[in-house]
């Protein structure tokens, strides 16, 4: 079963006191426990109806998401960062997880900027490539080695 993720995003409640947001397209395999109702899976969770929630497409608005740190978005198909510009209040933002999505481009000068608090990004699995490094400062290209080293 899969789910549009902007559609997912926009049946949530309380999005004002939500401070992390898990979006992993994680597949469920026996042994692990439900996210919602934390049963004993073997696929597939009866209490919940969920059977691989795959969520699909891109995030397009996070405007209500006033108190938002950190979002984990790993294992879906983004192809690009634009819906962390939609935050209201990027100076929250602590950390971002995008493993293994299809995010082809980015410009690290232009997130370091908008997202000054911003202390730890994973972009491993991603056919990647850094744009406009010369706009870098040099506190931002010290911030992006140091993103780097310790993996």
């Amino acid at each position: 079963m899969s789910r549009p993720i902007q559609e997912y995003l926009n049946s949530l409640v309380n999005k004002q006191r939500i401070y992390y947001l898990d979006l992993n397209n994680h597949l469920q395999k026996q042994g692990y426990q439900c996210s919602t109702c934390h049963q004993n899976l073997a696929g597939k969770c009866e209490n919940c109806n969920t059977k691989n929630k795959q969520l699909t497409g891109e995030i397009t608005n996070l405007s209500e998401f006033n108190h938002l740190k950190g979002v984990n978005a790993s294992n879906n198909s983004l192809t690009n960062l634009n819906f962390l510009n939609t935050l209201p209040n990027k100076a929250k933002l602590k950390g971002i997880n995008l493993f293994g999505n299809q995010i082809t481009e980015i410009d690290f000068a232009e997130l370091f900027t908008k997202f000054p608090n911003l202390a730890g990004i994973n972009l491993q699995n991603n056919p990647i490539s850094a744009k406009n490094l010369n706009n870098l400062t040099t506190q931002q290209f010290n911030q992006l080695v140091n993103h780097f080293l310790k993996k």
